[in-house]
């Protein structure tokens, strides 16, 4: 079914390559797939088809600077791939590129319904340091606003069960790349 790829971003420091694939076997035949990218700006929320991709078994396809292929010039947003025809199983992901040192990182598909009826993910580590910090990407891929519930858990003051609550809140279509969550966190005083 339909997937999505999250926090995709072209600027100064990143740019994002996107990759699409045929997993599917010769029985299987070919797939065309459709990709929608979503600017995830809530001042601008547009989207963009690109053009059709057919993939015949074990194809791969790769978008190098998707967010400004096709005369697109977009610094951050996410992409919807759809089946348009086929029954091949495909699996699409993207490379995040840092464009400073080299580093890079693989982002991978979220199903559009796997987070259906769930009340809670858990973001298990958050680090702050003079060589690390946490990024956190936020994205509304809905018709409709989003308010998201927070608690964060001090591993210091975890045993005394203290923790903090916070509401961030995303338009619909809207993405929020939050760079540094601890910086983040402090900058809304949140304790």
């Amino acid at each position: 079914g339909p997937s999505y790829v999250c926090g995709l971003r072209q600027n100064v420091a990143d740019r994002t390559n996107l990759a699409i694939h045929n997993t599917g076997t010769a029985s299987e035949g070919p797939i065309t797939l459709r990709l929608t990218l979503f600017s995830g700006d809530p001042a601008a929320p547009t989207s963009y088809t690109l053009p059709d991709q057919i993939l015949f078994p074990g194809g791969f396809f790769q978008i190098n600077n998707v967010l400004r292929s096709n005369g697109l010039s977009l610094n951050s947003g996410y992409v919807r791939v759809d089946r348009v025809s086929g029954t091949a199983p495909y699996y699409t992901y993207a490379l995040i590129h840092d464009q400073i040192n080299a580093d890079g990182v693989v982002v991978p598909p979220i199903p559009e319904f796997d987070l259906t009826g769930r009340k809670g993910l858990i973001l298990p580590v958050v680090v702050e340091n003079s060589t690390f910090s946490s990024e956190l990407v936020l994205t509304n891929w809905s018709t409709s606003k989003k308010s998201l519930r927070f608690a964060f858990v001090d591993q210091d003051s975890q045993s005394q069960g203290s923790s903090s609550s916070f509401v961030i809140e995303l338009n619909a279509r809207e993405q929020r790349i939050i760079s540094n969550l601890e910086r983040w966190l402090e900058q809304n005083r949140v304790s």
